[in-house]
């Protein structure tokens, strides 16, 4: 007998395909589970030629792209919508009039999942955090890690999994509906994507959404030395734990002391992991491994186990990622870096290893963020900044001049990293790390990472 579809007899539209590899795989899915499937999105056919080349042979899927169409949305059963469709979009508030429900492919797949979700959700270090968890996880268990890695967890959701491991933006969390992860997992949180939010506050309450929508059986995990995160944990619903670089007493979590990790639960405190045997640098790669730590002891890994991963961890590609030296020159792709925050982060850890000079290419496209800091840091730290061009970049410019820096401005990354090459000596440092997003100039930060990491690669 065949199995019946989860949306048998339902027509469901994909709002946003996307071209970063998530959209087409929850296509696929929905394909499979429904018996019509429309996609309709802004970019052209051309533009979206990788993912619609994977769907050819699904002769259920019908296209409207380069446009939305308002009776489209009229006419529908269910509308998947793109996590980066914002909720005001006019389009889905024709359907809402229309009392067609709204969901994403991580509220279908919350729904029907079996296993165990695991959620990792911040500002900075999500990636790190939900690669290692899954480097950890990987002894013994059968796991998968989708979401915002660019794979739609609806991918795996017929295999027979236990663990499902979801990176989570604060977009896809305004797309849960009334069932969040089994185990959530906030790593810190700095303003962000204020192009898309009105305020922090607003930004701060889509992330908040990990945790009120769990239940007493869930589970907590939070970065006790990040002043938003503390606040959140007061509300959380689920069992809490804390994570800090520093020693607090009494409540469950891992923590830093004597340059070793402990893990305390229910009063007793064991020993994990030496500071000395972490590979990758940084006191937010630290607060990652603390993250994925506190996650793997509470679901009862076995310290040993936990150990030799973050052991063997080396980092995560497009993060402070060291793609080649040359001459004595290293260079280094943090082209994730795309908040003043995590830019900071990474020109203090280059100034940590570097006594010689640091050329630091940054800006791009705005999210409505302040550089002030990051202005200052640039200063303090001695950098050498050399600007992209984006909508974000004046107001760098104007930062960094308050601070008596001049920079200049390009409008190629080959240019910039050319004028770069005449300048380094043997023991530098070129550093991308923007502090801004990448669109624009670029197809997404991935794009940006890339072109710099071949430009490094081709130097003879």
């Amino acid at each position: 007998m065949e199995k019946k579809k989860i949306f048998d007899g339902r027509k469901i539209m994909i709002m946003g395909l996307g071209v970063l590899g998530g959209g087409k795989e929850a296509a696929k899915f929905l394909a499979e589970e429904a018996d019509e499937v429309l996609v309709t999105d802004l970019r052209s056919k051309k533009e979206l030629s990788e993912p619609l080349k994977s769907l050819k042979r699904f002769k259920n899927i019908k296209y409207i792209l380069g446009r939305h169409r308002e009776q489209d949305f009229r006419k529908i059963d269910l509308i998947v919508k793109n996590p980066a469709v914002p909720r005001s979009s006019s389009y889905l508030e024709i359907a809402r009039q229309e009392k067609i429900k709204i969901t994403s492919d991580l509220a279908i797949f919350l729904d029907n999942f079996k296993g165990l979700t695991i959620g990792i959700t911040g500002t900075k270090g999500k990636t790190t955090t939900t690669h290692l968890i899954n480097a950890i996880f990987k002894s013994g268990q059968k796991i998968f890690m989708a979401g915002n890695i660019g794979i739609s967890p609806l991918h795996y959701l017929r295999g027979r999994f236990s663990y499902g491991i979801l990176e989570i933006s604060s977009w896809q969390l305004e797309d849960l509906e009334n069932k969040s992860v089994n185990i959530a997992v906030i790593t810190n949180i700095f303003p962000d994507h204020l192009d898309r939010y009105r305020n922090f506050r607003d930004y701060i309450k889509a992330k908040s959404l990990i945790l009120l929508k769990q239940t007493p059986d869930d589970i907590a995990i939070l970065n006790r030395d990040n002043k938003i995160t503390k606040k959140l944990g007061e509300s959380a619903r689920g069992r809490r734990y804390w994570f800090s670089s520093s020693y607090f007493k009494e409540e469950n979590g891992c923590f830093v002391k004597n340059k070793v990790i402990f893990y305390r639960h229910n009063g007793k405190e064991n020993k994990v992991i030496s500071l000395k045997d972490i590979k990758i640098l940084g006191q937010h790669n630290l607060e990652n491994i603390l993250a994925a730590t506190t996650t793997s002891l509470v679901d009862g890994i076995k310290s040993k186990d936990i150990k030799e991963a973050i052991k063997n961890f080396s980092g995560v590609p497009d993060r402070f990622e060291l793609t080649r030296t040359w001459h004595g020159v290293k260079f280094i792709n943090d082209t994730t870096a795309t908040t003043p925050e995590a830019s900071i982060n990474a020109i203090k850890i280059c100034r940590s290893f570097s006594y010689k000079n640091i050329f630091l290419i940054a800006g791009g496209a705005d999210k409505k963020l302040n550089y002030t800091s990051w202005a200052g840091a640039v200063k303090k730290y001695s950098a050498q900044p050399f600007l992209l061009e984006g909508t974000a970049t004046p107001k760098i410019y104007q930062s960094l001049g308050k601070r008596g820096i001049k920079a200049v401005i390009f409008d190629d990354l080959k240019k910039c990293f050319n004028q770069i090459i005449s300048l380094v000596k043997r023991g530098d440092t070129v550093l991308l790390s923007p502090a801004a997003a990448s669109f624009g100039m670029f197809k997404n930060e991935f794009d940006r990472g890339r072109q710099f990491t071949q430009l490094a690669k081709l130097l003879k």
